[in-house]
């Protein structure tokens, strides 16, 4: 049964919900009056709050050293520091502290001074703890409020690193701002997509071991991964030895650039980590790299209950072959006559490759790199 404050006072949840919800709390009663604290202490008690009691400033600190709690009860006279200078402590530890304060004195330069120094409330004595009750509920509701909050924004920022590890950050801000729908479906825009696809990676794995190599590949793709996001593309997918990325573009340089300039990076990481002797363990390093342009189909596939973002369209299929034919043609990267053709400045870099698909020739390219 409730007490007949919670029977005055308590709002329209269940009697059940008021006391979860209490018995979460913990509150500090800081008085040096034994009698005054046994009788708070017991009454809040009462109303299932968790309560810890300290009669001095010395007490209360070890208490605070043990747990910060969500509510402190504050006497303004204690035996071996002010209560007010006792705020200032408590306001240092953690500027959020709620702190009531409570004295006999009805003195204007005390009040004010609390007030200043951020106190929830200033009760007077005698306490009427009826109202006590409400002050305190009120406060702690406050106080659950901030926790959430709290809560919230570290659960927000856990999903955003999450996000991060796999979309460019302009593509998670779209996400977090709901210009992305996280339902099935999507839309087709042109998009430039990289296929990226380590060579000879069972050979390295039955070399190494598959322990180390497993380290081994998620220390490449993790490295992989910064490069793409850093040009402002998004992994849409990990393919064990390999990994697809699309690439938009926005008024500084289109997304074909942007994924070239990717792919020039991507060579330049492989020749530093060959250069470093990294290769030593694994056997000599290779990779190829297809990039092709056009309308791409990007978001959710799936029930609600299990989607999956995905690409699908010409491009990507092309971006595939294109990688296969790196081995063909004996060039690392390849990309497509669209992707050329949006390239910018970087398709003076760009060598044409006359190529044969379906009895009909066309025109691929490979971009030049330094060995």
């Amino acid at each position: 049964m409730t007490t007949q404050i919670e029977e005055t006072f308590h709002d329209q949840r269940t009697e059940e919900q008021i006391l979860a919800t209490r018995s979460t709390f913990n509150i500090l009663v800081v008085e040096d009056d034994a009698i005054q604290s046994q009788i708070l202490r017991e009454f809040l008690e009462l109303l299932r709050y968790e309560v810890r009691e300290a009669e001095s400033g010395e007490q209360a600190r070890k208490a605070l050293d043990a747990r910060m709690p969500d509510l402190i009860l504050l006497d303004v006279h204690l035996p071996d520091i002010s209560g007010l200078e006792f705020l200032k402590e408590i306001h240092g530890r953690d500027p959020d502290s709620s702190v009531v304060l409570m004295s006999a004195d009805k003195d204007a330069d005390t009040l004010l001074q609390a007030l200043e120094e951020g106190v929830e409330e200033f009760l007077e004595k005698p306490l009427v703890l009826s109202e006590l009750a409400i002050r305190i509920q009120n406060i702690l509701e406050t106080v659950a409020f901030r926790k959430k909050n709290v809560e919230l924004q570290h659960q927000l920022a856990h999903e955003t690193e999450i996000l991060s590890r796999h979309f460019s950050r302009e593509t998670v801000e779209a996400l977090l701002k709901g210009e992305i729908n996280a339902e099935p479906g999507g839309d087709v825009a042109t998009t430039t997509v990289l296929v990226f696809d380590l060579r000879n990676s069972t050979g390295m794995a039955e070399r190494m071991g598959p322990l180390p190599f497993s380290t081994f590949l998620n220390e490449i793709m993790v490295d992989l991964m910064d490069l793409v996001l850093s040009q402002k593309g998004s992994v849409a997918r990990l393919t064990g030895d390999g990994m697809i990325a699309s690439f938009s573009g926005d008024q500084q340089q289109t997304g074909s650039a942007n994924a070239l300039q990717c792919a020039q990076r991507i060579e330049d990481y492989f020749q530093t980590i060959t250069a470093a002797g990294m290769d030593s363990a694994t056997g000599p390093l290779s990779y190829g790299i297809g990039i092709g342009t056009g309308p791409i189909f990007q978001g959710n596939i799936g029930t609600p209950q299990r989607l999956e973002f995905t690409l699908v369209g010409d491009a990507l299929s092309r971006a595939a072959r294109l990688e296969t034919l790196t081995k063909r043609f004996g060039r690392r990267i390849i990309c497509d006559k669209p992707t050329m053709r949006e390239a910018g400045n970087l398709a003076g870099g760009l060598i044409p490759i006359r190529v044969s698909v379906r009895n009909r020739l066309t025109q691929i390219y490979a971009l030049q790199t330094s060995s």
